[in-house]
């Protein structure tokens, strides 16, 4: 029984509470299907991690508002 790279992820993702979005599951099949190479998908991903908002945290006052939020 052979499972594909999709299934796996997913199936690794679901144990770990995570749901894996469309975007996510497009880049998978395309993976497994050989139309996109493993440097092509971590640039992705890449690309997507860059655009993720992120806070600089520079006070103990800025580190009590982050954990208020």
């Amino acid at each position: 029984m052979s499972e594909n790279l999709t299934d796996k992820v997913i199936g690794f993702m679901a144990v770990s509470g995570h749901k894996v979005d469309a975007e996510t599951k497009l880049l998978l099949e395309q993976l497994d299907a050989g139309t996109l190479t493993y440097e092509e998908a971590i640039k992705r991903v890449y690309d997507a991690i860059e655009k993720l908002p992120t806070k600089k945290v520079v006070t103990q006052q800025d580190i009590q508002d982050f954990l208020d939020d």
